[in-house]
């Protein structure tokens, strides 16, 4: 997918890169220490009707530089999209992160349940083994209160 819309745009963008290409090299060259190549600049500048400097070295040197500043954007674009995914992954995992300690909590939570419950079961079979009135409907309502008691002490309900 392109990212411009319009065949103008495209030729603006074109124009722009051109434009910010040549002032780069220029740039380059005036902060070089190659007085050759300052002088080829001050008595050949850069001019549409050329299309070029005029000069070889000064052409060749703009079209390398534009090949290189191409490879530049398209690693910079690279980096950016690197850093997205990057930021993405480390929310991703700070989520994840928080998740985990959740279920740890409710996992704890449940555990201490079980283990009451647990507790509460060995209290009431303890009970009913040691009754000996040989009354059933006492210990049928034994039964269903102890019952009742661990389904409750299961759901976290006091």
């Amino acid at each position: 997918m392109s990212e411009f819309k319009t065949l103008e745009e495209y030729q603006n963008s074109i124009k722009e890169f051109n434009a910010q290409s040549i002032l780069g090299f220029e740039d380059f060259i005036i902060n070089s220490n190659n007085d050759r190549a300052k002088l080829q600049l001050r008595c050949t500048p850069h001019t549409d009707k050329k299309c070029g400097y005029g000069c070889h070295d000064l052409d060749f040197g703009l079209s390398v530089w534009q090949h290189q500043q191409t490879k530049i954007d398209e690693l910079q674009k690279e980096n950016e999209k690197l850093k997205y995914e990057r930021d993405a992954f480390q929310e991703f995992h700070r989520d994840c992160k928080v998740e985990i300690d959740l279920l740890k909590a409710e996992k704890a939570e449940l555990e201490k349940r079980i283990s009451k419950t647990l507790g509460m079961l060995d209290g009431d079979l303890s009970y009913v083994e040691e009754d000996r009135r040989r009354n059933f409907e006492f210990l049928q309502m034994v039964m269903i209160r102890c019952l009742k008691d661990d389904m409750k002490a299961l759901r976290g309900e006091s």
